[in-house]
């Protein structure tokens, strides 16, 4: 009499055992189903000035509550080319962990942004530990800097990811809002100057650095003017030539449950469709469900990105 491919089990049971986790996840989150905005509007001035734009993305970025989801991406030119991942995001912190429907796990990708400093396209880079990305099938793993990130993915023929997409993960986890720590404060700590032109149908937010006392556009950002909701966010390198285009669409209302009247503090607006335009990528990422979740405190990190049961 043959023997059971113990194998094959467990392959099926790790296959029925993600199914089952992700229809907990879509279940939970549809009891607690997104208020969808539509119109989006706010109660904002079109006089509003550029300090008190700055100040207003300062605040919702401080009130950021603790969010997990699930999501569908896409992305051209890697070895990942579409995917289904498990999204959590708290305190500065993101983790991604992709994975198939048959129950296999791509990648785990963690990343402690730096929650003033974390620098974007075209700016300078620190040695700061704060990236762990294993692929398991491979047995590769990295642990190290965002500079030495990228480093780790110029090395390889056919690289898991691009560079481009740890600015558009920053931008999601900000839930669509500019980076204002790069824009607010003295020189030193702040290496861009902002400016505001308000235009008849959007609002454009642009970043200047400073080069030999000459201002050079790093960043142009579209805004929408009632909600105050960016639309687009371009990136430039020191020539002048667009390194970078992200797009954010279908805004809605994220809270702990699905009551219309929720209080203003129990949800947050948040990008559901965003998309990148590179030189060397094109993506997609689309939330399915995204809710706000109590997260338990860590004495070591501070915060634990996995929800509690």
């Amino acid at each position: 009499m043959s023997q059971p491919d113990t194998k094959v089990g467990r392959f099926t049971a790790k296959a029925i055992f993600l199914l089952v986790a992700i229809l907990i996840l879509v279940g939970c989150a549809r009891r607690v189903r997104p208020i969808i905005g539509s119109p989006i509007t706010g109660p904002y001035s079109q006089d509003i000035s550029l300090d008190e734009l700055l100040l207003l993305y300062q605040k919702e970025q401080a009130a950021l509550p603790p969010l997990i989801g699930l999501m569908e991406a896409s992305v051209s030119d890697s070895l990942l080319k579409r995917f289904w991942a498990k999204w959590s995001s708290h305190s500065g912190q993101i983790e991604i962990e992709g994975f198939d429907l048959l129950g296999g796990s791509l990648f785990d990708f963690q990343w402690k942004r730096q929650p003033t400093g974390q620098l974007e396209t075209g700016s300078p880079e620190t040695d700061t530990p704060e990236i762990i990305f294993t692929v398991p099938d491979s047995g590769k793993e990295f642990v190290g800097s965002r500079k030495g990130f990228k480093r780790y993915l110029d090395a390889q023929t056919k690289p898991e990811m691009r560079m481009e997409w740890l600015t558009l993960l920053d931008w999601v986890a900000r839930g669509g809002l500019p980076h204002v720590a790069l824009l607010m404060g003295s020189t030193s700590t702040a290496p861009y100057r902002p400016a505001l032109e308000k235009q008849k149908d959007q609002f454009v937010l642009y970043f200047f650095m400073e080069k030999e006392q000459n201002p050079v556009l790093m960043q142009k950002v579209l805004i929408e003017p009632k909600s105050l909701r960016v639309t687009e966010a371009l990136f430039f390198d020191p020539t002048g030539a667009m390194e970078a285009q992200i797009s954010f669409r279908d805004y809605r209302y994220v809270g702990r449950s699905g009551r219309s009247n929720a209080a203003s503090t129990d949800r947050v607006l948040f990008p559901f469709l965003i998309t990148i335009q590179g030189e060397t990528i094109q993506g997609e990422i689309e939330f399915k469900e995204l809710k706000i979740v109590e997260l338990p405190m860590s004495p070591d990190s501070g915060a634990n990105l996995s929800p509690r049961p």
